[in-house]
């Protein structure tokens, strides 16, 4: 995944995930799984950025 699509997708699911959580709590499982996910999407951008410094 390129790196300006992975950012776009990394603020998406980062608003999903705060919507979310405003409604259910931020304690929720499912919030806890897009925050898990919403990590592992950002050390993905992360490797990205340091392969092409």
């Amino acid at each position: 995944m390129q790196s300006r699509k992975l950012e776009e997708k990394i603020e998406v699911l980062r608003r999903q995930m705060v919507q979310y959580a405003m409604s259910v709590g931020f304690s929720h499982p499912q919030v806890y799984r897009l925050s898990v996910y919403l990590d592992q999407l950002h050390n993905r951008w992360h490797r990205i950025q340091h392969i092409n410094e």
